[in-house]
């Protein structure tokens, strides 16, 4: 029996993880064309969903099979002490039911933000090997490779859907929606792609992974934002300095031949 128990609370942990890379790579490109609200309401549906199976999963393994419970977070206590704060202003609030949901648009409630912490905890408990990581930020590159891919049908008016009231021939909205949001999270994207493209040796996997950072730099500038751009700019900075100098010497070939292509 303990065999056994021991069994279904392996899968099970196995089940949480890849509930965490669902997450990861379904809601950044996930959208239902059904819904009044195409990208938010879909967006945080898939996340309230998700979210839910792997908090039942945890009960079910604490509760019943008896695992042992996860440590604490070194942010436990500032992230509670955010989430009370949230909640005493959601109860005290002119309308308690519009807080605690959201407003209709963008949904950003109480029940919203307690998504985000239970997202934190997952990724706390399930990212905890190099190997977790890797696979977590190989999603993160594909999903922005994906979404540069549709930003690039979008920018050459081949998109199948019309979207009211957004030109995306001039401002590409990508699977997110809003072309400052779609530039911010394919420039986070962009920096899980180029360490992957500095760490490849196979020919193969390194022109696929050039691939895929030309796209995500093109998407970035078909959505015209700005911010998105100087976010990306500085971001390169800060990701080339904690390369440090060897690893740039030593991958000055490859660094120089991505500058070439996106300059």
């Amino acid at each position: 029996m303990d065999q056994r128990k021991q069994n279904t609370t392996t899968w099970l942990s196995v089940f949480s993880e890849y509930i965490l890379y669902s997450i990861i790579f379904l809601v950044p490109l996930f959208f239902d064309r059904r819904l009044g609200i195409v990208f938010s309401l879909s967006k945080v549906t898939i996340l309230r969903c998700l979210i839910f199976i792997a908090i039942f999963i945890a009960f079910i393994r604490i509760r019943y099979l008896r695992a042992p419970v996860p440590p604490r977070p070194p942010l436990f206590w500032p992230i509670l002490t955010f989430l009370l704060l949230l909640f005493a202003s959601t109860i005290t609030s002119i309308h308690p039911v519009t807080s605690f949901f959201g407003f209709y648009g963008r949904y950003e409630g109480f029940s919203t933000w307690l998504l985000y912490a239970s997202l934190f905890f997952l990724a706390y408990w399930m990212v905890g090997t190099r190997e977790h990581f890797r696979r977590v930020a190989t999603l993160i590159a594909i999903a922005g490779s994906v979404m540069g891919i549709y930003g690039v049908i979008q920018r050459f008016g081949m998109d199948p859907y019309r979207w009211g009231g957004v030109d995306t021939v001039r401002f590409v909205i990508a699977t997110i929606g809003q072309p400052n949001f779609a530039a911010a999270y394919v420039a986070m994207a962009f920096m899980f792609g180029l360490y992957f493209f500095l760490q490849r040796d196979g020919t193969t996997s390194r022109w696929i992974t050039f691939t895929g950072l030309l796209l995500i730099f093109t998407c970035i500038l078909f959505t015209t934002s700005r911010g998105g751009t100087a976010g990306f700019l500085v971001g390169s900075l800060v990701f080339l300095g904690f390369l440090g100098r060897d690893v740039i010497i030593q991958n000055w070939k490859r660094l120089t031949i991505l500058l070439g292509s996106i300059a």
